[in-house]
């Protein structure tokens, strides 16, 4: 099973979840939700030494809601196991164009690169360098990790730390799907590290909620929605600092993976009226097919 370095909590889009949410959602749906389980545990055993194309869109908004800036990123996306740890699984991006213009020089900064690699003692390390180098060009945005960390309620890890709810059957891509609803209910420690200005004292949280939209033959996820929020505990209400969705394809690996997402982040300013958010960037990835590069040659020039 691979691991999350301590590392990852820092990134803007990483959570987990493990048993016990069955007996919440009720007995119809518990079945359902271990195929679920067998599902994730297959899809994180499969999403390893794993690359594909991937082309981002990033558009940046001001609080009007009116485009300030856009860039358009082509890379080949990795997935790949850490050196110094190989149950560490992470993401890195080599950057190929932006905005349709070749990256000169980029093979020689991938070997530059990956000598740097080489002199990191541990996989917290190795991830946070990665992690800078793959967002470079994400005009001043650091966020990452959320094509790898995804139907992260059904990890085993945290799974106990939400409730499941089956909701109502759905059309999606010409499927008869099942909409399962769930909602994170308690905190974890070290799970999160989200910058905000909202005052703690006033606020608990990040938690997460969503939805997940499930054959209910084969447990397998087509598509899935997340949220994280904050709540407000004098207003009885909620805070959203990010939405995800994520639609999934047919793989050759025997398992359902990410063939579009799209991430929204909101900033989040204080008002008369109470704390709100606004949209402030959107990131739409698109991803070709994923294949399989060698163990030996991880995150390697040829």
């Amino acid at each position: 099973m691979s691991r999350i370095p301590a590392a990852a909590c820092c990134l803007l889009i990483v959570l987990q979840a493990d048993s016990g949410g069955a007996s919440q959602a009720g007995s119809s749906i518990g079945p359902l939700l271990e195929q679920l389980r067998a599902n994730t545990e297959r899809y994180r055993q499969a999403c390893r030494d794993l690359m594909a194309e991937e082309r981002r869109d990033l558009v940046v908004y001001d609080a009007a809601g009116k485009v300030r800036k856009r860039r358009t990123i082509l890379s080949d996306l990795m997935i790949s196991r850490a050196r110094a740890d190989g149950e560490v699984v992470f993401e890195y991006r080599v950057v190929r164009e932006v905005d349709g213009k070749p990256i000169r020089g980029s093979g020689r900064r991938l070997e530059r690169f990956l000598e740097l690699l080489k002199k990191t003692d541990t996989a917290d390390e190795e991830l946070e360098r990665t992690f800078e180098e793959s967002t470079r060009y994400d005009l001043g945005y650091h966020i990452g990790e959320y094509t790898l960390h995804v139907l992260l309620p059904s990890w085993n890890e945290f799974f106990e730390l939400f409730t499941f709810t089956a909701a109502v059957r759905e059309e999606n891509a010409g499927r008869s799907l099942l909409r399962v609803d769930f909602v994170q209910q308690k905190s974890h420690p070290g799970l999160w590290s989200i910058h905000t200005d909202l005052d703690a004292r006033q606020f608990a949280g990040p938690f997460m909620r969503g939805s997940l939209w499930l054959d209910e033959r084969s447990g397998r996820v087509w598509r899935e929605h997340d949220e994280i929020f904050f709540r407000d505990s004098k207003r009885s209400e909620t805070v959203k600092l990010v939405e995800l969705d994520t639609d999934f394809a047919d793989s050759r690996f025997g398992t359902l993976l990410p063939q579009r997402l799209l991430l929204r982040r909101y900033h989040v300013r204080a008002g008369k009226q109470g704390d709100t958010s606004f949209p402030e960037l959107r990131i739409t990835s698109k991803l070709g097919a994923f294949r399989r590069f060698g163990v030996e040659a991880r995150i390697e020039t040829r």
